[in-house]
């Protein structure tokens, strides 16, 4: 519950913390943590540029409104990213609640 209230990170420092040991627990964190704010920063750039190459109708208040078009091919770009993250998380093998490192039993 606490992952569906809080958002997606704290998924990501579960698994960071399942299959990484104690001994670099809280490195891993911080890059996982650090990728998501770069992603962050770089993918806003990369969308303002996708979108800017597409035609856009300017209001006379001056406010630009992007073809739909240029919002489809957002969504298909996102929508491929979404399923290439869906596959590769059923990659992930189970730890049943401990360390990879440790033996399952």
């Amino acid at each position: 519950m606490f992952a569906v209230a809080a958002g997606i990170p704290p998924i990501f420092a579960m698994v960071m913390q399942e299959f990484n040991s104690k001994d670099i627990m809280a490195q891993s964190a911080a890059v996982t943590n650090m990728f998501g704010y770069l992603a962050v920063a770089v993918c806003s750039q990369l969308i303002g540029l996708l979108l800017d190459s597409f035609e856009k109708i300017k209001l006379p208040s001056g406010v630009e409104i992007y073809s739909s078009s240029a919002y489809f091919t957002l969504f298909c770009i996102v929508a491929v990213l979404a399923v290439f993250s869906f596959i590769l998380a059923w990659k992930l093998p189970e730890t049943r609640g401990h360390y990879l490192h440790q033996k399952i039993e």
